[in-house]
């Protein structure tokens, strides 16, 4: 090997090897998703993504089941239309799957208000005045969330 010669790109060193089918692939991919957009209405391509196409089998994941429904309700005019164009001559049949596109973070529950102790009184007082013993443990339950009674507010 000479060393002295000019370095190889690596995608160049990759098209000669077993790589080339999949990087082929990427390109069409892109393709796939221009013609994709071409076809699919706004309304419903914002939800739902190509995922991939094998064997005859395009699979779209959408992320609301509504949106899953209206591809399938869709599903044979969006396959007539694909089959337009000569990447998508292979496709025979859609794989429509509900996937999220992305999890839904985490909301941790803030914590309850606490009220003053002129309040809790008052509140406490409704309660022993009144003969309901459901509603009167309701008030005794909301007095119990004053500065005094919660840990670690004392003052």
């Amino acid at each position: 090997m000479n060393r002295k010669a000019q370095p190889t790109a690596l995608k160049d060193l990759l098209m000669l090897g077993s790589f080339s089918p999949l990087l082929r692939g990427n390109s069409l991919r892109t393709i796939h998703e221009i013609i994709w957009q071409q076809i699919v209405d706004e309304s419903i391509r914002s939800s739902c993504r190509l995922t991939s196409l094998r064997e005859g089998t395009l699979t779209v994941c959408a992320d609301h089941a509504t949106t899953a429904s209206q591809l399938r309700y869709l599903q044979k005019i969006l396959l007539q239309q694909l089959k337009q164009h000569t990447e998508f001559n292979s496709v025979q049949r859609m794989r429509i799957l509900i996937s999220t596109a992305s999890p839904r973070p985490l909301t941790i529950a803030k914590p309850l208000p606490t009220l003053s102790e002129s309040t809790a009184k008052h509140l406490q007082e409704m309660a022993d005045s009144l003969e309901n013993s459901e509603l009167s443990g309701g008030f005794r339950r909301l007095a119990s969330y004053s500065h005094k009674n919660r840990k670690g507010t004392d003052e």
